[in-house]
């Protein structure tokens, strides 16, 4: 209410461009293709509370080193968007990506398609067109701004990514980026801004 920062965090090598939190993760995105997932503090040992009296009242130790490395995306991590059981991540790398929230007690980190290490699981890749700039969630529906058209991607109990559709610009000359996409509470309108 007062405005006063109770923390902050250098944890990322570039600008953070994403943020996302519920309950139980705080998930940042940033430019160095990286998401950092931060657990609240009631997971932090005692110690670690002790030595952050400070930062008592934020809900997340986001100073400390105790944060998840999500790899895998080859440009600025630049959207995500939180599920009860999943993360989704966009990025200028042209992908939309879905990490496993709740890994099974057999996954061992590592373990992900590509070749870079995780301690999320990467379970489902969507390849797109153009750079993704934001997204936003509705029911099992994914809606991602890439370059100059909204993708509708289901984003279904499988886990699975499939674009269904996409929404142009309304632009006439036809070379407006969509740089933001939101959806009415309802789900029946979508709201988008261009950088035009």
């Amino acid at each position: 209410q007062t405005g006063t920062m109770l923390a902050s965090s250098s944890q990322h090598a570039g600008t953070v461009r994403a943020l996302a939190i519920d309950d139980s993760v705080l998930v940042t995105g940033s430019s160095d293709h990286r998401i950092r997932v931060w657990r609240p503090r009631r997971d932090v040992s005692a110690e670690e509370e002790d030595r952050k009296e400070q930062q008592r009242d934020f809900p997340f130790d986001i100073g400390g080193t105790r944060t998840v490395l999500a790899y895998g995306h080859a440009g600025p991590v630049t959207s995500l968007q939180l599920t009860p059981t999943a993360l989704f991540s966009g990025s200028w790398d042209y992908c939309v990506r879905v990490w496993d929230r709740n890994p099974t007690a057999d996954y061992t980190p590592g373990e992900e398609s590509d070749s870079n290490s995780s301690d999320l699981r990467c379970m489902h890749v969507l390849h797109l067109d153009d750079m993704v700039s934001d997204m936003a969630f509705k029911g099992e529906k994914l809606f991602v701004a890439n370059g100059g058209v909204v993708t509708l991607v289901d984003a279904g109990a499988g886990g699975g990514l499939k674009a269904l559709s996409t929404l142009q610009s309304s632009r006439d000359d036809g070379d407006a980026t969509i740089t933001a996409v939101e959806l009415s509470e309802d789900g029946q309108y979508i709201f988008y801004s261009t950088s035009e």
